[in-house]
């Protein structure tokens, strides 16, 4: 009798029942939705990069070497000098190192100069290399890599001419027209920034702005000589043994010849996520928020009835 009355009483106030269960519904949804998103990219956030014992930029705070080499957000306070990577990558701890080198653009996605190690040692999430969808590494000086983002929104496919252009901002007056590059590789997506991003070789970056063209030698002829000194933005660094990790990095800070600044990836990306934390509790906050206004109104409705 009590089940008769109840439905009974649902089917008289039907139009009230199905708008309160919605609201209630819809207050769930955003709350469980708002929570996962949360989850997914705090996780996301975490393994942007992996398996990089150091970062090492010029001097200037964590969080901002690490938004500039690997977030592509901002610039470095100034440059490495060639000299200075060599004398810290020749050190005994020292297992492997990516160097990078910024400051050019296409259609405002980030150009960056490296080596072909880039693609073999930098990794994301659980130790995930970089993998290609197509095409190979750039063995040459006038070829370049896509990242997927970029090969996607630009509807780029290997082979096309491309050029480069000065400056990270999304317009410039300077593009290096004498100098195109050849895409031979496109990256797999990867979920992170590294598939927002082209990929030159590091001897590229200094061809740009020369005004006559270069011979399109293989890398390791353009290498050769004292003269390449090139001047790098950061460079990743991976150690022999991880109990080297914190020397490694004190002699770093502490090298005389210049002032550097080398960061753990990991407390890096810790101290960056307090800092956006704000949002996070913002996002909570709304989300309860959104929950409680549909309680209120479910119980206002049943007391006027």
């Amino acid at each position: 009798m009590l089940l008769k009355l109840v439905l009974a009483s649902l089917w008289s106030r039907r139009v009230m029942a199905i708008l309160t269960c919605t609201s209630i519904g819809i207050s769930m949804w955003v709350l469980i939705g708002v929570e996962h998103l949360r989850a997914e990219v705090k996780h996301n956030f975490e393994q942007t990069v992996s398996g990089v014992d150091l970062i090492v930029g010029s001097r200037t705070s964590g969080v901002n070497l690490l938004l500039f080499s690997v977030f592509k957000i901002g610039n470095p306070s100034n440059n490495i000098q060639w000299k200075s990577y060599q004398n810290i990558v020749n050190k005994s701890q020292v297992a492997w190192s990516v160097p990078l080198s910024m400051g050019d653009s296409h259609q405002g996605f980030s150009v960056i100069g490296t080596t072909s190690h880039y693609f073999e040692y930098f990794k994301y999430g659980d130790k995930q290399t970089i993998s290609f969808k197509q095409g190979a590494p750039f063995k040459r000086l006038y070829e370049v890599v896509l990242g997927a983002d970029v090969a996607k929104k630009l509807g780029y496919d290997l082979n096309q001419s491309l050029v480069m252009s000065h400056g990270t901002g999304k317009v410039s007056f300077t593009h290096h027209d004498d100098h195109p590059l050849k895409v031979v590789g496109i990256l797999k997506p990867t979920g992170t920034t590294a598939d927002q991003s082209l990929y030159i070789p590091l001897q590229s970056i200094d061809i740009l702005h020369q005004t006559h063209h270069v011979h399109d030698e293989l890398l390791s002829n353009v290498l050769l000589g004292d003269k390449y000194q090139p001047q790098l933005s950061a460079f990743l660094l991976g150690t022999k043994s991880k109990i080297a990790v914190l020397r490694l990095q004190r002699d770093i800070n502490q090298y005389a010849q210049e002032p550097l600044s080398a960061i753990l990836p990991a407390l890096a990306l810790r101290e960056l996520w307090q800092i956006v934390g704000a949002v996070e509790i913002s996002l909570r906050v709304i989300s309860w928020l959104i929950l409680a206004t549909a309680l209120i109104c479910m119980t206002t409705m049943l007391w006027l009835r």
